[in-house]
């Protein structure tokens, strides 16, 4: 299982190391499940073949020599009588008491009992003496409370109120089982002081409350085949790993912080959010992978104050904004459907590659509504748009990567926006087999551009201003078209061209516009082949 720590050492240079990730991630999300289900088995039957006790609600316990005897709290004399790993048997009936655990036990229902609690007691179930537990079967109203407890296995049970403890050294399981708090505060609060320290959940509903999971050392959370319905939060501290599949959850958000680096993978899951459906911060890195899911958040689905990077694939996100990530390394998005009311893709740095393939992604159209927008960008930067439908204001808007090289790439695309592409500083551009519509501004407005501008195949269209609108180019800058459409106000508009070392060729391309042609205050070379070109000046 240690071999996914391995995925914070990759720096995913290209988008075939972002796929690389998702494969990786999505066999260990497989493989750490048979795991669990496995321990979890075995777990629960290391108890069979020991001594049995068998109890009654009218009182009788039946001890594993055969003695018979009548008690007014049968659970509690069997538990205290019984040795180190000896089997409970509780048959089906109403038990008025609260159990004390304080050795390894396992317990387990017959015709679902029901153990309500003492007159002065808090609980159904007390763990302690770092007491080993497994239940099976059995309906506890008040709940259960520890502390300093050993394993925690629940298996096919009713849970009502919390389930709270306190420096647990084991490993908690709940399969299987309905767990639900009839007040407020934490349905479950564990306080795990094991190294590596594992909840699971699985096969189970959880309600009302929320979930709060302290772990000393980085620690793992599996929520599988589950349906939970929270009041509040999955509030996480310290977590390493956390996999959420074939689940269904309500909740308010997420919450992860204080560790150095946090997986955090969604798959085949419905998750619906009040507020934000992921938010982590405090954390060195935060991975996060989303596959074959559905989100919906009133706010942002994948909320990041720190380094992180994203995986999105064949998923279906609806939110505010998808994502703000502090410093986005890497990001992938594949094969989804993505609509946002401000944001798809905010952060306040970039590095790395950002690849958006086979998606279709709306935004609404407001003032500062963009499908990425980025204050910075720190490393070398590739922005790749292949495959894709996207209609938003502004589809790119960088504001600066001074001395750093971004690229962007847009490929069998179909973009529809008010101003397509913003960026201050650009060191190239592909269009290829694309058809781009701007609605008011330049398709690509740069402030400083220092590469070339290759078109081919593709149709542009700028109904109100120029196609290319450029202030500075810097250093030897070519811009090619080929087999193309040109459609609008202007087509090329360069305010200043150091050295006025710029190339422009158009080959076998179709140019309409309404005005300018080319402005641009010096010389440039300009080759043509076969080309139609139309405007006043």
């Amino acid at each position: 299982m240690k071999t996914l720590s391995a995925l914070g050492e990759l720096e995913m240079p290209d988008s075939g190391s972002l796929y690389n990730r998702l494969a990786l991630v999505l066999a260990l999300v497989a493989t750490s499940t048979l795991v669990l289900l496995a321990s979890t088995i075995s777990t629960t039957a290391s108890g069979l073949g020991e001594r049995v006790w068998h109890v009654y609600s009218n009182g009788t316990v039946i001890a594993p020599d055969g003695r018979v005897m009548i008690v007014k709290e049968p659970i509690s004399y069997a538990t205290g009588n019984a040795l180190p790993n000896d089997i409970v048997i509780v048959h089906s009936g109403v038990y008025g008491e609260s159990v004390t655990i304080n050795k390894n036990l396992t317990i387990i229902g017959e015709g679902m009992p029901t153990i309500e609690k003492s007159p002065f007691s808090y609980s159904s179930i007390y763990i302690a003496n770092n007491a080993s537990l497994e239940i099976t079967g059995i309906k506890l109203s008040y709940g259960i409370e520890g502390y300093v407890v050993g394993n925690l296995v629940i298996r096919g049970s009713i849970i009502k109120n919390a389930l709270y403890l306190d420096e647990a050294y084991g490993n908690v399981y709940i399969v299987n089982t309905t767990l639900v708090s009839t007040a407020s505060g934490s349905t479950i609060n564990i306080d795990f002081k094991l190294d590596n320290a594992v909840l699971l959940i699985n096969g189970s509903s959880i309600g009302k409350g929320g979930i709060a999971v302290h772990y000393k050392y980085p620690g793992w959370m599996y929520i599988l085949n589950s349906k939970i319905t929270l009041e509040s939060m999955i509030d996480l501290y310290s977590p390493f790993i956390i996999v959420i599949e074939n689940s269904s959850i309500y909740l308010n958000s997420i919450s992860c912080t204080h560790s150095n680096e946090v997986f955090i993978n969604i798959v085949n899951s419905n998750i619906t959010a009040t507020d934000y459906a992921i938010h982590t911060y405090g954390i060195n890195h935060t991975h996060v992978t989303i596959s074959r899911s559905s989100i919906i958040a009133n706010d942002e689905i994948v909320l990041v104050e720190g380094r992180g990077s994203v995986i999105i694939e064949k998923s279906n996100l609806q939110a505010y904004t998808i994502m703000y990530v502090s410093e986005l390394n890497n990001l992938l998005i594949a094969n989804s459907t993505l609509r946002a009311s401000g944001n798809v893709v905010l952060a306040t740095s970039l590095n790395g590659t950002i690849r958006v393939q086979g998606t279709v992604a709306r935004v609404a159209w407001g003032i500062e509504s963009n499908f990425i927008d980025g204050s910075i960008v720190r490393g070398r930067t590739t922005v790749e748009i292949i495959d894709s439908t996207i209609e938003a204001p502004y589809v790119v808007k960088i504001h600066t990567a001074t001395g750093k090289a971004l690229s962007i790439h847009v490929r069998n695309s179909q973009i529809t926006a008010v101003a397509p592409f913003i960026v201050q500083d650009l060191d190239g551009m592909v269009i290829a087999n694309s058809t781009i519509i701007s609605l008011g501004s330049p398709i690509l407005q740069t402030t400083n551009m220092k590469g070339d501008v290759n078109v081919t195949y593709s149709k542009l269209i700028s109904k109100t201003s120029p196609v290319l609108k450029a202030l500075i180019l810097v250093g030897v800058t070519t811009i090619h078209l080929e087999s193309s459409e040109i459609v609008g106000y202007d087509f090329i508009s360069i305010d200043y061209a150091k050295d006025y070392n710029v190339s422009i060729h158009i080959y076998e391309t179709s140019v309409n516009v309404t005005r300018t042609v080319i402005s641009t205050p010096g010389r440039v070379n300009i080759s043509m082949k076969n080309s139609i070109i139309s405007g006043s000046t």
